[in-house]
């Protein structure tokens, strides 16, 4: 067992290979840990994202909540690359099924998606531009990407509902209580 101090944490994720441990702790903190045989050393903290994903073993895409998508690669001293401009805002960015990049994106300067909501985009690996996939602005607020990102999962008021990312339709799974669930 080890004693991870920074913060309470809210959200926990490995890297594909179980190098090294992200954090998220209240106020889009997220906290990078290296595992070190036993042991869990502070790599990085990441202090505004509102979400993550993990490319690779070694690379970590995230969304400040300023606007803009970035990649940083831990066995790099922490480098970083900007993804995509600040002058749209991401969010929740996840690695589906075909190992492109799916997340949610709003332009400040368009009236028709509020704050708080986005429309699902995608960037491939490898590719210049960003595609829109979903038209309908989703509200994102308590959403997390279910694994290979076709699906968004809430917990809200005791209820584990399933959201589809194009649309932001969802419906509760049939049951009267969760406590915790796992994929």
């Amino acid at each position: 067992f080890v004693d991870l101090r920074e913060g309470v944490f809210k959200s926990l994720s490995w890297s594909p290979g179980g190098r090294f441990l992200a954090a998220e702790a209240e106020g889009d903190v997220w906290w990078i840990y290296r595992r070190d045989t036993a042991t869990l050393v502070l790599t990085s903290v990441v202090t505004s994202s509102v979400g993550t994903a993990w490319i690779s073993d070694s690379e970590l895409v995230f969304a400040p909540v300023d606007g803009g998508l970035r990649l940083m690669n831990l066995d790099q001293a922490n480098a970083q690359v900007e993804l995509l401009d600040a002058s749209v805002i991401y969010r929740l960015p996840e690695l589906d099924s075909n190992a492109a990049l799916v997340f949610f994106g709003r332009d400040p300067n368009d009236p028709t998606v509020p704050d708080g909501y986005g429309r699902l985009l995608r960037l491939a690996r490898g590719a210049q531009q960003v595609e829109t996939v979903g038209q309908v602005p989703v509200a994102l607020n308590g959403l997390r990407w279910a694994p290979g990102g076709s699906l968004l999962v809430a917990f809200q008021g005791a209820v584990l509902a399933l959201y589809d990312p194009s649309t932001g339709l969802g419906f509760p799974l049939p049951m009267t209580d969760v406590v915790a669930y796992d994929w």
